[in-house]
This record gives structure tokens, sequence and C-alpha cells, in this order.
């Protein structure tokens, strides 16, 4: 059985909530996220420690694979095969599985993730932090 474990990007701060954060979701499907360190160090108001805000957060769930460096994949990664295909991780609600979608000239491309791809892939980013990589 696979790990369940989400990250989630902060839109209001333009940063990624993971280690040392804390994301629980109601009933509504509405995150509250806890960034331990930041409210530790006092960088943020308690009530932005706690903040039930809908779309404040966007939140990634693990896929239960590694890539070949024995990373942890996220749904939003953008990832680069080893035969030089790059493209991201999108959860696809109609398929109830992750997929492997080609970027730029191979939007073409798409595939299951969980087949094989996981051990031939490379985490690069991802579609928040690094923006640049899927234009």
């Amino acid at each position: 059985m696979r790990e369940i474990k989400f990250r989630a990007w902060d839109t209001w701060s333009d940063k990624m909530i993971t280690e040392g954060g804390f994301i629980e979701i109601d009933g509504y499907g509405t995150p509250t996220v806890f960034d331990e360190k930041e409210c530790e160090m006092g960088n943020v108001s308690e009530e932005a420690c706690w903040d039930g805000d809908k779309d404040r957060f966007i939140l990634m769930q693990y896929t239960g694979l590694l890539d070949k460096n024995g990373k942890e994949i996220f749904e939003g990664d953008i990832v680069k095969s080893d035969k030089g295909v790059t493209g991201y991780v999108e959860y696809v609600d109609e398929d109830a599985m992750y997929w492997f979608l080609g970027l730029g000239e191979q939007k073409r491309y798409k595939d299951y993730l969980a087949l094989y791809w996981n051990d031939k892939l490379e985490i690069i980013g991802n579609v928040w932090e690094n923006p640049k990589l899927i234009t």
C-alpha cells in the first residue's frame, strides 16, 4: 500500500510547503495548512499559520513512485525521461490515474506514469517553482 502524502503551493508566498508543514483536508475538501517552520520563527501571523482559504493553496498528491534518483514524484512535477522526453505529472480524474504528459514539441506524448516510467524519469522541477520549464 502506498503512503498518502501531500505538498502544497502557497499562492500568497509563492512557496512550496513540504517537510515541516502540516496539511489537513476537511470534509468539504478545504485544505488547512500549517507551516511549522515559518510560524515558529514568527515570520507569519498566527492567522496565517492556520488558513482554510481554499484558493490560497494548491495541493499536490504523492504518486507513490520514485524517480531514478529516489526522489518522490508528486503531481505537478516536471520530469525528463532517459530518452530526452520532457513532461509533467498530472492526475486525470476520468482515468483515475497519473499521466506523464509531454511538453513543448512533445505535447502529443501521453503515457500512464505507473507502467514503466518512474525508473526512467528524473525530476527536474515542478510547474509552480519552475514555470519557465513548461514554456
